[in-house]
C-alpha cells in the first residue's frame, strides 16, 4: 500500500483551506459536539522525558481493544514461525520494548474527561514526524477524537517546524481526509 503523507504549507490557515469542505465540516462538527456536551478536551505531547509518567499498558490495551476485530490469514508457514518466536507469551507489541521507550519518541494524547479519547505514536527528525500507531477509544467516537487530535496536533507542528506528517502504508479514509499524499 502506498505510503501517505501531508505536506504543511506556511500557516495553518493555509492548510486547513486545503482541505475539502466536506472534511472543514467534520472538523467543525466535532468541536461544536463537544462544546455542546460540555466536553473540554486536552492535547498532551510527550516524549522519552516522560517515560515514568506515561501508561504504556493502558495505551496497548486501547490498541488491542480498538483491533480486535481484525482477523489476519497467514498460511501454515507463517503460523508455525509465529509459534516458534513468541512461545507462549504471545506476539510481542511494540509498546513492550523497553529500547523503544529510550528512543526519541514523540507521544499524542488526546483526552476527553481525563480519558485517553485518541493517541498517535511516532518519531520525528529533520522536521519529519512519522506516524506508526494511531488508535481511537470507541467510547467517544461520536466525537471524532482522532480529527481533533491530529487538526491540534497540525496547529503545533506548524510552530515546531515541522513540514511533513508522514501517516505511512495505508489507505484509511482519514488519511486522505486530512490532506494525506502519495
Amino acid at each position: 500500500l502506498p505510503s501517505l503523507a501531508i505536506h504543511l504549507k506556511k500557516k495553518y490557515e493555509k492548510y486547513l483551506q486545503s482541505l475539502s469542505k466536506s472534511v472543514k465540516q467534520k472538523i467543525r462538527t466535532a468541536y461544536n459536539r463537544l462544546k455542546r456536551d460540555e466536553l473540554d478536551y486536552k492535547l498532551t505531547i510527550l516524549d522519552r522525558n516522560n517515560v515514568p509518567s506515561i501508561d504504556f499498558n493502558k495505551l496497548k490495551e486501547l490498541y488491542t481493544l480498538r483491533n480486535s476485530f481484525r482477523k489476519e490469514k497467514h498460511n501454515w508457514k507463517v503460523k508455525t514461525f509465529q509459534a516458534l518466536n513468541n512461545g507462549f507469551s504471545g506476539p510481542a507489541d511494540m509498546f513492550d520494548l523497553n529500547e523503544l521507550k529510550q528512543t526519541d519518541f514523540t507521544l499524542g494524547l488526546l483526552e476527553f474527561k481525563n480519558e485517553v479519547a485518541a493517541y498517535f505514536f511516532g518519531f520525528e527528525r529533520n522536521g519529519k514526524i512519522e506516524i506508526n500507531r494511531v488508535v481511537i477509544n470507541d467510547a467517544f467516537k461520536f466525537y471524532s477524537p482522532g480529527l481533533i487530535l491530529f487538526n491540534e496536533y497540525i496547529k503545533i507542528a506548524f510552530e515546531q517546524n515541522i513540514e511533513v506528517i508522514d501517516l505511512t502504508n495505508g489507505d484509511e479514509k482519514y488519511k486522505f481526509d486530512l490532506g494525506g499524499k502519495m
